[in-house]
């Protein structure tokens, strides 16, 4: 019920700021949506709410080490610290939604719907569920804005801190190759064979 509440409180935010031109409604509803994603995702029951929860919830409690490397750091430190699971969920999702926050703001005029999509199509099974996946995608989301900048280098870090928490991350490399000018047929097929190689 909390997250149809929820869902249903952003979407009705996201129309009243596409047809308000308030940026003071926009970024105070912005902080707020982030702020009700974060109280439900840390104060849920960490050990059972989600499907691969106790996994996570596992590793926390026995200090288990068969993820990534970031995530396995991150992990141990809390555990070891004797640190409250659901802060430890609070700190990294704090650190996912921080970054989402940080692309939406950079890269949309709209604040509230990208996060009431976020929301709808990520956040009830990233955040709440595959954690790691959560951390991954927000770093490799914050990359494209240094793609479209041309600050390849930094985009390229972004991606392989991504890939410390899902391995998965690196595919989004491919990005990097992704031309910004206009093409011929004949570079088209290169570009093709090579993505499928």
């Amino acid at each position: 019920m909390v997250y149809f509440f929820v869902g249903f409180l952003i979407s009705f935010t996201s129309l009243i700021e596409i047809f308000s031109k308030n940026k003071n409604f926009r970024n105070i509803f912005f902080i707020i949506s982030l702020i009700a994603l974060l109280i439900i995702v840390s104060f849920r029951d960490g050990s059972s709410v989600g499907i691969d929860s106790p996994t996570y919830f596992n590793a926390y409690k026995f200090q288990l080490s068969g993820f990534e490397i970031g995530y396995n750091f991150l992990n141990n430190l809390f555990s070891k610290a004797a640190i409250n699971y659901n802060i430890f969920i609070f700190f990294i999702n704090c650190l996912a939604i921080f970054n989402i926050a940080k692309f939406i703001r950079r890269n949309s005029h709209y604040y509230i719907l990208p996060i009431f999509i976020y929301f709808s199509d990520f956040f009830l099974y990233y955040n709440m569920s595959g954690v790691r996946q959560a951390i991954a995608l927000s770093f490799t989301a914050l990359s494209i804005s240094y793609i479209f900048n041309k600050k390849k280098k930094l985009a390229l870090f972004y991606i392989v801190l991504a890939s410390l928490f899902h391995v998965s991350s690196l595919i989004f490399l491919l990005v990097l190759f992704i031309p910004t000018k206009k093409l011929s047929a004949k570079n088209y097929i290169k570009l093709i064979i090579g993505f499928g190689v």
